[in-house]
């Protein structure tokens, strides 16, 4: 036992000797990760609302397949809510983003060569609150659109699909208005069984699937849980996907609530049971 004390104390170090730890500007917002220079390494990409020098808020850490990292900075200023994502006509992955100050949601090409082209706006907002950006296929014509929630200036809300030409030049499509601005999430995945992305959209005053009949989509109420955020994803390994909503209540001081409503394949959802979590609890899926 002694030597297999040893051995696990040894192992240990060994991976401890290999652990990496790379300074970035403060207050990171997001983080994504994706092979930018297609040498077929995933790389890192990290959003920080505050530079510590200018225009660096932007930072990459290029994996170079051997556990190291290479740190480099891009010349954008305060970006963050960081997707990356084919959005042009090449097969190179681009930056998807919101600008901090104007809320902007814009995309930087990928010029192959770790820099990438100054903003091109993908939606622009009065919006004063954070949105909601989610990347997916909504019309199935093989390009990355763009799906967004907004808050607007008057509390009003909204979500909108950007439709992408395949070219990185976009439409906007706006699916739902809301005056009592309670849409709180997003989410994105096949419901029913067609080929078209579907909509989950968490609100304080319930959930509502938004199936995908493009370019027009059918709105159904799935249930009256208050949530704040939604997922879409096969719970219960059925080849169907399953809607999971949460409700994160720390402002309001009373529990976390979860639910999962099982799909059956046929637009009917089977409820299961209430999971209840202490205040302030967050879960990511």
């Amino acid at each position: 036992m002694k030597n297999l004390i040893i051995s696990f104390i040894a192992i240990l170090n060994i991976c401890f000797l290999f652990s990496l730890e790379i300074p970035v500007p403060k207050y990171v917002h997001s983080i994504t990760c994706s092979d930018i220079n297609l040498d077929n390494y995933i790389d890192i990409i990290i959003g920080s609302s505050q530079s510590s020098s200018p225009n660096d808020s932007i930072t990459a850490l290029i994996n170079n397949g051997l556990g190291e990292f290479n740190k480099i900075s891009f010349e954008k200023n305060n970006m963050h809510t960081l997707k990356c994502a084919k959005i042009d006509d090449d097969n190179l992955p681009d930056l998807v983003t919101k600008v901090f100050d104007s809320y902007d949601i814009v995309y930087y090409s990928n010029n192959g060569d770790l820099t990438f082209e100054e903003g091109s706006i993908i939606h622009s907002t009065l919006s004063n609150h954070n949105e909601t950006i989610k990347i997916a296929d909504m019309d199935n014509d093989g390009d990355n659109d763009v799906v967004f929630r907004n808050h607007g200036v008057n509390f009003d809300s909204y979500i909108g699909i950007s439709i992408n030409n395949g070219y990185g030049n976009f439409a906007d499509n706006i699916i739902y208005t809301t005056t009592d601005g309670s849409i709180t999430n997003l989410s994105i995945g096949k419901i029913n069984n067609d080929e078209l992305e579907d909509i989950l959209a968490a609100r304080l005053f319930g959930a509502q699937l938004f199936y995908n009949n493009f370019p027009l989509f059918e709105e159904v109420i799935i249930d009256t849980f208050p949530a704040t955020h939604s997922y879409i994803d096969d719970m219960d390994n059925n080849g169907y996907n399953d809607l999971v909503l949460f409700a994160h209540n720390f402002i309001l001081e009373i529990p976390c609530y979860m639910k999962i409503l099982y799909n059956c394949g046929d637009d009917t959802f089977i409820e299961g049971n209430t999971l209840n979590f202490p205040c302030g609890t967050y879960i990511q899926i």
